[in-house]
């Protein structure tokens, strides 16, 4: 009995040493796929049952596979919340508060920056609804024809969604898609410098969601000339031109930025426009 358990006793700190290298492996192989959370979880989490089985709790490795699995919630908590789909985000970010208070405490820094970013998830949880709300009424309006009063709701869940991510265009582009249909209508009546306004509006929005090489930028930016030109050889353009100037000689600029609004094209029109707002 005595030769038997003294070669068990010889015999574990082999089993342990074959259990921590297959931590390790697993550990590694979870390394390799962190980028891609869901894909490295179960190999640290495999690595951490064996870590927790044969490790010391004072161990330094005792946690580290833990550890790595609330980092991937974390990375998985901001994909979701950029894709804002916040119910899961604060779902894996509340996890990561929960596993970071057990392990490093409510001292630690990377606890408190993780508790503060559950808050911001939660803050944008409420503002997301809301944005929804406006959205929502917005694509209603724009459905029955009525993109001009589209574009204030629109604008409003623009403005929501920007605070939350500058590259969150889902709002810019109902606004484009409102303009577009506004801008068929005043091209209908000859209201070339609200066409003109417009069509701006819409280069300068793809610009900055698209660039300015992109294919729906160059043909917006090209009918914007077009609409430009079609404006130049308008005669009320001139007729709006010399008034305005008219105006502003006679030290009415508030009265003379109107008419110059309306012969927009010119850049020198652009040009004694905001000289008349300066003056004002």
């Amino acid at each position: 009995m005595k030769t038997i358990l003294t070669f068990l006793f010889l015999l574990l700190p082999l089993v342990a040493l074959t259990q921590s290298k297959e931590a390790d492996s697993l550990y590694n192989e979870g390394m390799k796929l962190f980028h891609t959370p869901h894909y490295a979880i179960p190999y640290f989490e495999k690595a951490d049952s064996l870590e927790k089985a044969q490790l010391d709790p004072k161990s330094p490795n005792y946690y580290r596979s833990e550890l790595a699995i609330i980092q991937c919630w974390e990375i998985m908590a901001t994909i979701y919340s950029n894709n804002s789909e916040y119910a899961k985000a604060i779902k894996y970010q509340t996890l990561v508060v929960e596993g970071r208070k057990k392990i490093i405490g409510k001292k630690h820094k990377d606890y408190l920056n993780a508790k503060k970013y559950l808050k911001r998830l939660l803050l944008f949880s409420g503002e997301s609804a809301e944005a929804d709300v406006y959205y929502k009424k917005g694509l209603e309006l724009y459905n029955d024809k009525q993109a001009h009063l589209a574009i204030p709701y629109f604008e409003k869940s623009d403005s929501i969604e920007k605070r939350q991510s500058s590259k969150n265009y889902r709002s810019e582009i109902a606004m484009n898609w409102c303009r577009e249909n506004l801008i068929n209508y005043y091209l209908s009546i000859n209201d070339l410098p609200e066409v003109v306004r417009l069509q701006t509006l819409v280069v300068n929005s793809l610009e900055k969601m698209e660039g300015k090489k992109h294919q729906e930028t160059i043909v917006a930016q090209n009918n914007l000339i077009k609409y430009r030109l079609m404006l130049a050889q308008c005669p009320e353009a001139d007729e709006y031109y010399e008034k305005g100037v008219n105006l502003y000689k006679t030290h009415q600029a508030h009265l003379a930025i109107p008419y110059l609004r309306k012969a927009i094209p010119s850049k020198n029109a652009s040009r004694l426009n905001s000289t008349a707002r300066n003056s004002n």
